[in-house]
């Protein structure tokens, strides 16, 4: 049987190892599925397949993300105990939480209602450039896909998006900063040069939309607006500034 395709080899090798020959298919499915749904995840641990990319935190990536990982679970499910070995029964158990785990961000978490943290793609573009994985030409080509989705992404974040905590707000204006200094400091190709202008104003819409009730709101700045929390009675939390 041949191995499936998709994953990159060393993860099916621990997979085989851990599992024999009877989950790797499931394995496979769940693997790719979390890297195309997160690509800066991928990015992280060795699969370069979608370094172009940045997550999708629309309802609608969500509403699927959160289907599939009920057929995810499902499936394994299927896998009766009986035929496992305790060693295979533990790693199946490690992978069920790991679907339930994800399965709980989105149904009760939902840190894409309230942490404007998550959508930052400074860690995605970082990524690419800081690890020597493959050429410079190859990799800026992956930052110049990223640079190009940021203001789709950011835009859909930020649909999600309703009451903040202050800290969080506060917080994100200052790495935003970093993401929008990070952005401004690749290395210029064709490609991104041309995607470049419109994710550095994306990026500084995003952070000028934030109202944490702090001087440094620059969209209350620049219409002299009130700073402050917009829709919402609470000191500790901001929302989404509308000015």
């Amino acid at each position: 049987m041949s191995r499936p395709s998709g994953v990159p080899e060393r993860f099916l090798t621990i997979l085989e190892e851990r599992y024999g020959r009877r989950v790797p298919v499931l394995a496979r499915d769940y693997l790719n599925d979390l890297a195309r749904r997160h690509p800066d995840t991928a990015t992280e641990l060795g699969d370069h397949r979608f370094d172009g990319q940045l997550p999708d935190l629309s309802a609608d990536a969500l509403a699927d993300e959160r289907r599939a990982l009920g057929g995810f679970e499902a499936r394994l499910a299927a896998i009766g105990p009986s035929t496992l070995t305790t060693e295979e029964r533990a790693d199946a158990a490690m992978l069920a939480d790991g679907i339930a785990r994800r399965a709980f961000e989105i149904d009760e978490l939902r840190e894409h209602s309230w942490n404007p943290l998550a959508a930052n793609p400074g860690r995605a573009v970082y990524l690419v450039l800081a690890r020597d994985f493959a050429p410079l030409p190859d990799r800026l080509a992956a930052v110049a896909g990223r640079l190009d989705a940021i203001p789709g992404a950011l835009a859909a974040a930020r649909a999600q998006l309703g009451a903040m905590p202050r800290v969080h707000l506060e917080t994100a204006i200052t790495q935003f900063d970093g993401t929008i200094k990070l952005a401004g400091g690749v290395p210029g190709t064709p490609d991104i040069d041309r995607v470049r202008p419109a994710a550095l104003a994306a990026l500084v819409q995003h952070q000028g939309a934030r109202c944490p009730r702090s001087s440094r709101c620059r969209q209350c700045r620049r219409t002299g607006a009130r700073s402050g929390p917009r829709r919402s009675t609470a000191s500790t939390t901001g929302t989404w500034c509308t000015t």
